[in-house]
């Protein structure tokens, strides 16, 4: 990335929908699996590289408890910090 004169990566997820989703259970376990993985992909990676989590809204508690746990114990940021990270001319502190 400092080769390409890239100073920030977001890495969203480009899965189908969990929102699709018909077993609720099923989106809440495919969302904290994604969201491991992705914190793992993130801590051997630079600061430039930023994540966005992802959940299923069939149970709303579930997702909100999924994306607490993903911003704090994983370090994955909510979509819209990610998408504050790409505007240009953004420093994080």
């Amino acid at each position: 990335m400092d080769i390409d004169g890239i100073d920030i990566q977001v890495i969203f997820p480009s899965h189908l929908s969990l929102n699709a989703e018909k077993e609720t259970d099923l989106a809440t376990d495919i969302a904290r699996a994604y969201n491991d993985w992705l914190a793992a992909v993130l801590r051997h990676r630079s600061k430039a590289a930023q994540g966005c989590g992802d959940g299923g809204l069939q149970d709303i508690d579930a997702a909100i408890r999924e994306a607490r746990r993903a911003v704090r114990a994983t370090g994955v940021r909510r979509s819209n910090d990610a998408d504050q990270c790409a505007r240009p001319g953004y420093r994080q502190a």
